[in-house]
């Protein structure tokens, strides 16, 4: 269902007339495939260090273990983090590489 779909957001840009709103239609679809996307070969060891991060002692990706921390401290989830990163992601993608080329419906 999945390639169905991405087929789909692929050629309807080039059919129709309206970009802008396939524009929208193909970032949620991204923020879809890339937020819900937690549960993957490295989902343990990423889930262990996110719930165990207060007790660990690892100094090796101290910018992942403070975010952890902070998610912790809120109350969130894995998968919550996994969301707001994905969320994140196409905000750049969006508000950065998008505006500054020439032409992004090309």
């Amino acid at each position: 269902m999945q390639y169905i779909i991405t087929i789909i957001l692929i050629v309807f840009p080039i059919i129709l007339e309206e970009k802008k709103g396939i524009k929208y239609i193909q970032l949620l679809w991204l923020w879809v495939l890339i937020g819900g996307c937690y549960f993957n070969i490295d989902t343990p060891g990423y889930q262990s260090v996110f719930y165990n991060v207060k007790s660990m002692n690892i100094t090796l990706e101290c910018f992942y273990n403070f975010t952890c921390m902070i998610f912790n401290n809120l109350g969130l989830s894995y998968q919550q983090m996994v969301m707001f990163w994905g969320l994140l992601f196409l905000f750049i993608l969006d508000k950065g590489i998008v505006k500054e080329t020439v032409s992004s419906f090309v």
